[in-house]
């Protein structure tokens, strides 16, 4: 990485790669990094209520009023079992026994 943004011979560099190779192994590093995080549940988590405070935003200035009273109706009766849950801790068995 240090290679790529100085563009300097440094220890740990191989002075034979391309920079083409040397950024496709940052990619590529990057890339399992992401992939561990998500994996690991570290990725960003936000909870429903969270969620639904920006969604309704979302809603009332794109929507219609009509429309947006239906998810404001909508979201309301979720609240009750979802609103201490993070959204990616929210299973189809979880919806399922709402219902």
């Amino acid at each position: 990485m240090v290679c790529l943004l100085v563009r300097k011979r440094k220890a740990g560099c191989q002075s034979n790669s391309s920079w083409k190779e040397i950024a496709k192994k940052y990619l590529r590093r990057k890339e399992y990094e992401l992939d561990t995080k998500k994996a690991l549940g570290i990725a960003e988590r936000v909870k429903f209520i969270d969620f639904t405070k920006k969604y309704l935003q979302f809603s009332k200035t794109t929507k219609s009023l009509s429309s947006y009273r239906r998810d404001i109706f909508s979201i309301y009766h979720l609240i009750d079992s979802f609103s201490t849950y993070n959204l990616i801790d929210i299973t189809a068995y979880d919806i399922e026994m709402h219902r």
